[in-house]
C-alpha cells in the first residue's frame, strides 16, 4: 500500500461532515456538550469496529476510549486530542456553531484548536481500517480522545 492509495481512499465529503458535526456540537470547558461530543466520538469509534468506552475523568467529563487491538511487534503511532472549547468570542461572521463549509474553508468554533486533529485522527482510524499490515489500538488521555495505531513488522 502507498501513501498515494491510501490517500485515494479518503471520502472528501465524510471528512468534512464529521468535522462539521463536531464543531455544531457546543463543547465550551466543563459544559454538558463535552459529554455529548464524546459519547459521537465513542460511536462512530464503535462503528469502525472498535471497543469503545467513555471514562469519566472529573465529574461530568468524559474521554472517548476505544480499544482495536492488534497482533504485536510492531510500531506504534499515537494520537492525542481533547474535545473541549473555549466559548465563542465577539465578531464571528458566521455562526461558530454552524458547521459551515465552502470549497476553501470549513468555519466553527475549535476547528483550528482541537476538533479538525481529532477529526483526522477518526480519517486516519478509518483508513486504517481499509487498509492491510496494521494493527490499532486507541486509548484514553485528558479529556477527550487518544488513537495509537501499532504497525506490524
Amino acid at each position: 500500500m502507498t501513501p498515494g492509495s491510501l490517500l485515494d481512499r479518503i471520502d472528501d465529503q465524510h471528512a468534512l461532515e464529521f468535522l462539521a458535526s463536531m464543531v455544531r456540537i457546543k463543547t465550551y470547558s466543563g459544559t454538558a456538550g463535552e459529554g455529548e461530543l464524546a459519547r459521537f466520538m465513542a460511536g462512530a469509534i464503535g462503528e469502525l469496529g472498535m471497543t469503545a468506552d467513555l471514562t469519566e475523568v472529573e465529574p461530568g467529563r468524559l474521554n472517548a476510549i476505544g480499544r482495536w487491538p492488534g497482533a504485536g511487534g510492531g510500531s506504534s503511532l499515537l494520537f492525542n486530542g481533547h474535545l473541549d472549547t473555549n466559548p465563542a468570542t465577539d465578531g464571528w461572521t458566521v455562526d461558530p456553531l454552524g458547521g459551515l463549509y465552502d470549497d476553501d474553508f470549513i468555519y466553527g468554533i475549535g476547528v483550528s484548536n482541537m476538533k479538525a486533529g481529532d477529526a483526522a485522527a477518526e480519517l486516519v482510524a478509518r483508513l486504517e481500517g481499509a487498509a492491510t499490515g496494521f494493527r490499532r489500538v486507541i486509548g484514553r488521555g485528558g479529556h477527550g480522545l487518544i488513537i495509537q495505531i501499532n504497525f506490524v513488522k
